[in-house]
């Protein structure tokens, strides 16, 4: 679903940005998070979900602001929720 996908990406470039921010690896974020640093390249790139140990991870690493991250996904979804609304209607 296009939702996810967008929400997917957005959420792997904050992720990204704030490792890139302290300045660390995803190889130093993997160890911390006791993951892969495959999945972490993954996550960043929009490709998978992280799991909640991986955000962990993340959090712990980089002191990133989840609740911050939280609310741009919804902010984005609900962007996301009117562009389609709007779309349907010009189908219609």
């Amino acid at each position: 679903m296009r939702f996810n996908e967008e929400l997917r990406k957005t959420m792997g470039i904050r992720m990204r940005n704030a490792r890139e921010e302290k300045e660390l690896t995803q190889e130093q974020v993997a160890e911390i998070s006791d993951s892969d640093d495959k999945h972490i390249g993954k996550v960043e790139r929009g490709e998978k979900t992280p799991l909640i140990s991986t955000m962990y991870g993340f959090w712990k690493a980089t002191d990133i602001d989840m609740n911050q991250l939280f609310r741009e996904l919804q902010e984005l979804e609900n962007q996301l929720e009117k562009q389609q609304s709007l779309e349907e209607e010009d189908l219609e």
